[in-house]
């Protein structure tokens, strides 16, 4: 996989392996080579929910990242989050708190 650059297969292989170290080399190569889909499939095997975040930020995928970052306690993105909605304007549903507790509630 690694000779016809097929990444993410590789990367699929590792994380069945059991080889964490192997799968963050690959996180960094999918970050050298800006790879967003790559970056973000090895962000979910590896489980570094940061990483995702910070993708689906430089995505412009800013409510997503927030309800990322609530559901998993990010205290530290969470008001980086809400300053970049103020700034961009976008609006949430009345009910967006809410539904964020309910459903970050469910998923415990």
């Amino acid at each position: 996989y690694q000779s016809i650059k097929a990444f993410n297969k590789l990367s699929m292989f590792y994380a069945v392996q059991g080889c964490t170290s192997k799968l963050k080399k690959m996180q960094g190569i999918s970050i050298d080579l800006n790879n967003r889909n790559d970056i973000f499939e090895n962000s979910l095997l590896l489980g570094t929910v940061e990483d995702r975040v910070k993708l689906l930020m430089q995505s412009g995928q800013i409510a997503l990242a927030y309800i990322s970052a609530k559901a998993h306690n990010l205290v530290d993105f969470v008001p980086l989050i809400e300053e970049e909605i103020r700034n961009r304007e976008i609006k949430l549903p009345d009910n967006f708190e809410e539904q964020v507790r309910t459903r970050v509630g469910k998923a415990k």
